[in-house]
């Protein structure tokens, strides 16, 4: 079976009567769209019969992202900078959120005073 790559390429299928596989393959941290295949008669394998013009479009990809948990404990306070705390653009978290796969970030537990900060546990 011949396997050819799309970027918004049209291409020449062949003859009526080729038989398709198609799938999706995201790009690392995505999750692929759906595939759809205008024109082609569906067969009972999952791939695709093509007897007429065939148009096959690929949804958005969708980012993963992740929720990450923050919980606070008395006399201290958690801080998770993204991407790091020393960048300007740095956004503190204090509090639980959702960051894309892949986010990069740096955290830091500050004692109130008096107190010694205890230790940060990520898993």
């Amino acid at each position: 079976m011949e396997t050819k790559r799309l970027a918004d390429k049209t291409f020449s299928l062949g003859a009526y009567g080729t038989k398709l596989h198609v799938s999706i393959v995201a790009n690392s941290g995505y999750t692929a769209g759906t595939v759809s295949v205008a024109g082609a008669e569906k067969n009972d394998d999952g791939s695709y019969t093509v007897t007429v013009e065939t148009t096959i479009t690929a949804m958005a990809a969708s980012q993963n992202t992740y929720t990450v948990t923050i919980t606070q404990t008395a006399n201290q306070t958690i801080h998770v900078y993204v991407p790091n705390k020393s960048d300007s653009a740095k956004v503190d978290h204090t509090e639980t959120f959702t960051a894309p796969e892949r986010t990069t970030y740096e955290a830091e537990v500050i004692a109130a005073d008096g107190y010694t900060a205890g230790t940060l546990s990520v898993n």
